[in-house]
C-alpha cells in the first residue's frame, strides 16, 4: 500500500476511507486485530484513535477527514458516528480489562463456531474445547477466584463485538439509501 516507506520503520498515520477501504479488500482482517492493536499503539485512556491497519489509523474527532473521499463526508460521518462510538466504548473496555492476545483470539474463536452452528455444522466439541481452553487458560493467569469475573467481562465483549458487526452491516446498508455513493468495503471486491 506504501512502496515508498516499506523498508522504514512502522508508522501510524492518519488515513481516509478510500485508503482503508484498499487496504481492507488486500487484507480481509477482522475488527479484533485493529481493536487489539488500538488498545497497544494508543493505550491512554480516552484516547480518540484506533487502529485500522498497517500504519493507518482513524481519530474519533477528525472522522470527517476520514469519509473526505466521499461525496458528502460530513453525511457519511453522521450516518456512521454511533457504530464508530460504540466501537471506541469496546476499546476502552478492553484497556479497562488489559485483555490479552490469547483471550481475543479465544472470543474470535467462539464467535466463529456460534456462526458456524447457524448454518448446521454440528461441530459443538471444538466450541466445547475453546471454551475449556479459555477456562483453563483463564484459572491459570488469574485463579480460580477471579476467573468467573474475568469470563463474564469477556462474553459481555462478545456480546458487544456482535452489536458492532450488526450496525456495520446496517449502517451500510442505510448509506446504500441515503447515500448512494457511499464506497462499501464489499462492493466490486
Amino acid at each position: 500500500m506504501y512502496p515508498d516507506s516499506i523498508f522504514s520503520g512502522e508508522q501510524y498515520r492518519l488515513v481516509k476511507h478510500s485508503e482503508y477501504v484498499k487496504m481492507e479488500r488486500g487484507c480481509i482482517s477482522l475488527m479484533y486485530s485493529m481493536k487489539i492493536l488500538s488498545i497497544s499503539v494508543f493505550p491512554e485512556k480516552n484516547d480518540t484513535r484506533f487502529v485500522l491497519h498497517y500504519g493507518q489509523y482513524a481519530d474519533t474527532n477528525k472522522i470527517e477527514y476520514f469519509f473526505g473521499d466521499e461525496q458528502d463526508p460530513a453525511q457519511t460521518a453522521k450516518m456512521c458516528i454511533k457504530t464508530i462510538q460504540r466501537c471506541m466504548q469496546t476499546v476502552e473496555k478492553m484497556k479497562e480489562m488489559a485483555i490479552r492476545d490469547v483471550e481475543v483470539a479465544a472470543i474470535a474463536a467462539i464467535i466463529l463456531w456460534n456462526e458456524l452452528a447457524y448454518l448446521d455444522v454440528q461441530d459443538s466439541n471444538t466450541r466445547e474445547i475453546i471454551y475449556s481452553e479459555l477456562h483453563n487458560n483463564l484459572i491459570l493467569n488469574y485463579g480460580i477466584a477471579a476467573t468467573g469475573l474475568r469470563l463474564g467481562l469477556l462474553m459481555d465483549l462478545i456480546h458487544d463485538l456482535n452489536l458492532i458487526e450488526r450496525e456495520i452491516r446496517e449502517s451500510c446498508i442505510i448509506n446504500k439509501f441515503f447515500n448512494p455513493d457511499f464506497a462499501e468495503v464489499w462492493e466490486d471486491a
